[in-house]
């Protein structure tokens, strides 16, 4: 998430504009494929079903798959003022989905017993909505931008700086929660 935050500030500044957010696009599309891939090994393996292998986990995983797709074809300097736009709106409307997960996951586990767990506990729980709302503002800034409001590589590098932020911020949290949990199970 910090390096996508990053590489689209860096974009927004001046520098490589299209090559620094088509980077932006590959990295968020890796986390949520990497993230997809994780929530269906961590539901499986808590729940003992695989209750989280379908419905949310594989959009994360398809849009993930798609988000890197469209960034190697923006590498590839096809129509990038299209795809970065569309990648935004993938992604974005794919961003639900890790909160879902996330929350979901929360369920398997035992419940929160000493004050570090609760606080991780809480901090998952409390990433849900902002990770919806900042996939919701790339999904308006890709609309935005295909419909040309406003400067469509501008548009497409903020939505990119929103997930890449949103990312970051939530990534803590359930690496927080879960790299515990996973510490104490071995």
């Amino acid at each position: 998430g910090a390096a996508a935050a990053v590489l689209a500030i860096l974009a927004l500044v001046g520098y490589r504009p299209v090559f620094l957010t088509a980077i932006a696009t590959i990295v968020i599309g890796g986390a949520l494929l990497s993230h997809g891939a994780a929530t269906t090994t961590r539901g499986n393996e808590s729940s003992g079903r695989g209750e989280l292998a379908g419905g949310g986990t594989s959009i994360e995983v398809l849009a993930g798959a798609a988000g890197v797709l469209f960034g190697i074809i923006v590498l590839a300097h096809v129509s990038p003022l299209v795809f970065l736009p569309v990648a935004a709106i993938v992604l974005g409307g794919a961003f639900p989905m890790p909160a879902h997960s996330a929350s979901q996951l929360t369920r398997f586990g035992r419940a929160p017993d000493t004050r570090v767990e609760r606080a991780t506990y809480r901090g998952t729980q409390a990433s849900s909505p902002m990770m919806t709302l900042a996939g919701a503002a790339a999904v308006v800034l890709g609309i935005l931008a295909l419909i040309r409001v406003g400067p469509t590589a501008t548009l497409a590098m903020i939505a990119m700086l929103v997930l890449g932020g949103a990312l970051f911020l939530s990534g803590g949290a359930l690496s927080a929660r879960y790299g515990r949990r996973m510490r104490h199970a071995h």
